[in-house]
């Protein structure tokens, strides 16, 4: 065991996410450094445990994004080298999640270890006709376009393409403006393809993934899948979320559904073992990952056969309203993970 003596956050001063840390610490009598963003390198760090939330990445111009993530890579890599100089320990090591903010080599993993994902078939198509080259080539006629790096759907688009008449459908909370691509509240569905094709030609001038899109178990005429927060070797959360469109974000008009609700509408469903198998699949995936103490999981459910599929997994995904608001359990397992840590 470590011998710690400190345990200590950087993130953000006026975060959700430090704001519940911090009152679950408060509530086991456990005293917090707290260290923002603009300030820890000035900061003795030094036999303390470290959790490292992810800086603000709130911008006007998703194109902006870039620049932004670049800078917390050199952070994470310099927080990695100080770790190996001196006695710190994290709870997520800096190098773990740099490995899941990365999601061309985070699915490249999982794809060579054979899990069931949603499929990566091409990342950074120059323009929308190379999109359109890459689904011909795979007789891939739905597919999700990502960034690789960034979180909450930003600048995310899903897309269908009929094989024969090539009529589009998109779906996407982004739109251009000027040269500006802006970040909605709300999801559109979008068919006109000059529009359609000025929204694609902006999100590939950033690196991207292109990925089969699945389709999704639904709930009447909506589609869900699951947020599950994984750590300390357990599913400590898991969360549903329905939308009538592809992308089930809540910050994007999409709602949380109970599961007892959820399962209550799948009544051919052995909702024990789906529970079971999403368990399995995310404890196998994680396992892939052994740095890895804390990651929130995407699973969905395929529509044909009800079996869980892994969507994407993110190092600092442990932000969940339906818990801070709640029993705040998520914060309140790290800090006694960590504090028992500091004193075995």
């Amino acid at each position: 065991m470590v011998n710690n003596k400190k345990i200590i956050l950087i993130g953000e001063p006026d975060s959700k996410r430090t704001e519940f840390f911090i009152k679950a610490a408060v509530k086991q009598q456990v005293i917090i450094d707290f260290f923002s963003w603009s300030e820890w390198r000035n900061k003795d760090m030094e036999g303390g445990f470290v959790k490292i939330d992810p800086p603000s990445f709130d911008e006007y111009n998703i194109l902006n994004l870039t620049e932004k993530i670049k800078e917390y890579q050199e952070q994470l890599c310099e927080l990695e080298e100080i770790g190996r100089k001196k006695e710190i320990c994290f709870l997520n090591p800096p190098s773990a999640i740099l490995q899941l903010l990365d999601k061309v080599a985070c699915k490249e993993k999982l794809q060579k270890h054979n899990f069931p994902v949603t499929t990566m078939i091409g990342k950074n198509p120059k323009n929308f006709q190379e999109l359109k080259a890459i689904m011909k080539e795979k007789k891939c006629w739905s597919i999700f376009l990502k960034p690789v790096y960034g979180s909450g759907a930003a600048g995310i688009l899903a897309l269908s393409m009929q094989p024969v008449t090539g009529k589009l459908a998109a779906y996407t909370a982004v739109c251009v403006e000027s040269n500006f691509l802006l970040q909605q509240k709300k999801i559109r569905k979008i068919t006109n393809e000059k529009e359609i094709d000025e929204i694609v030609n902006a999100i590939t001038s950033l690196d991207t993934i292109v990925e089969r899109w699945y389709p999704k178990a639904g709930i009447g005429k909506e589609s869900f899948d699951f947020r599950v927060l994984w750590q300390f070797n357990r599913m400590e959360y898991i969360l549903a979320r329905k939308s009538a469109s592809p992308i089930t974000n809540l910050h994007l008009n999409n709602g949380a559904i109970s599961l007892e609700e959820l399962f209550h509408t799948q009544e051919s469903w052995n909702h024990d073992n789906v529970l079971k198998e999403i368990e399995k699949l995310c404890q196998n995936a994680m396992a892939v990952f052994p740095q890895v103490q804390m990651a929130g999981l995407d699973v969905m459910l395929d529509r044909k056969t009800g079996k869980p599929r892994i969507i994407e997994m993110n190092g600092q995904g442990d932000l969940l309203y339906q818990d801070i608001y709640g029993e705040n359990l998520i914060y309140t397992n790290q800090i006694a993970y960590m504090r028992s840590r500091m004193y075995n």
